[in-house]
């Protein structure tokens, strides 16, 4: 019960502004899940799925919102890299919940958001328009670019639920790494399945380079 209390102020300090707070909280998740695994992992990837944190022998159930579940993903995702090969007995428990239990909620956007993400994204990268002339940039300026560039963009409120599901399927992707391939066959038509279609008809550009790594993760693991 102590460190299900623990996990659960770890998990309340995701939602704070201050990064170096957020990140201590995801630190301390994982170190959770290192003590117990069998008790932790199944509270997270049920959190992670549903938005809903629930603690069996504390009575309180928590919601979690979109931009939190994004950072407890964050923690599986390092809880997953350091359990290596002994992720494999959670890997039903993974896959089904992450393929199944965040479905797609539809979201038009008008117009005038889209105009305002393609502005602000430009001008994320670009920084300043006299950065625009490749001639005139120092080194400086192009190790700032690089760096804007690695981070992947700005993110929009528009955006934050196919963020949410991009992280699905990147933890997904990180089950077939380390998975072992018997294990994992059972899902592979439907995986395969999940990249060709995404591939073809999805428009977020968060979820089309998730896939596009989860299709290398399951050619690695027909390889292995």
């Amino acid at each position: 019960i102590i460190l299900k209390k623990i996990l659960r102020l770890a998990i309340s300090t995701l939602r704070d502004t201050e990064s170096y707070v957020y990140l201590a909280g995801i630190q301390t998740i994982v170190a959770i899940a290192d003590v117990k695994p069998q008790s932790v992992l199944p509270i997270i990837i049920f959190a992670i799925s549903t938005g809903v944190l629930k603690l069996n022998g504390i009575s309180l159930t928590t919601k979690i919102d979109e931009n939190d579940r994004v950072k407890l993903a964050e923690a599986l995702f390092f809880i997953i890299r350091r359990r290596g090969k002994a992720i494999n007995h959670y890997v039903t428990q993974l896959l089904g919940s992450m393929i199944y239990g965040n479905p797609k909620v539809e979201q038009l956007q008008s117009q005038s958001e889209v105009s305002v993400i393609q502005t602000q994204t430009h001008d994320y990268f670009m920084a300043r328009a006299e950065d625009t002339n490749e001639l005139t940039e120092t080194p400086d300026h192009l190790d700032k670019r690089t760096l804007r560039v690695n981070t992947g963009g700005p993110l929009f409120e528009v955006e934050l639920h196919d963020v949410l599901r991009s992280s699905c399927i990147f933890l997904v992707a990180e089950v077939v790494n380390f998975a072992f391939p018997s294990s994992i066959s059972s899902y592979v038509s439907e995986l395969v399945h999940l990249v060709i279609s995404a591939l073809h008809l999805e428009q977020s550009r968060s979820v089309r380079r998730a896939v596009s790594f989860l299709a290398a993760c399951i050619y690695g693991a027909a390889l292995r």
